[in-house]
Parts: C-alpha cells; sequence; structure tokens
C-alpha cells in the first residue's frame, strides 16, 4: 500500500529543506516497499 505526504508554505521558500518530507515520509515506512518520488519546488514539497 501506499501513502502521500507533503508541506506547503507559501510564505517563505522550503525548497532547500529535504528534512521535512524525509521526516514525514519515516511515518509511512511500514506500509509498503513501494516506489518514492519527490516533487520540490519553491513553496511545495510532495512525496508520492
Amino acid at each position: 500500500m501506499c501513502g502521500f505526504v507533503g508541506f506547503a508554505n507559501f510564505k517563505k521558500d522550503i525548497s532547500d529543506n529535504p528534512l521535512i518530507i524525509k521526516n514525514m515520509n519515516k511515518t509511512l515506512s511500514k506500509r509498503g516497499p513501494d516506489e518514492e518520488g519527490y516533487y520540490i519546488k519553491e513553496h511545495i514539497v510532495l512525496r508520492a
């Protein structure tokens, strides 16, 4: 089973802080060995 995590902050650039999404991703580690990909832009970070 897969999962999605994401974070948005429209007041500052969060693209240079990959720890945000990596820490959120740890909460899904027990959901299965699915593939993962990242989408990182200035104000939005997503992991699928």
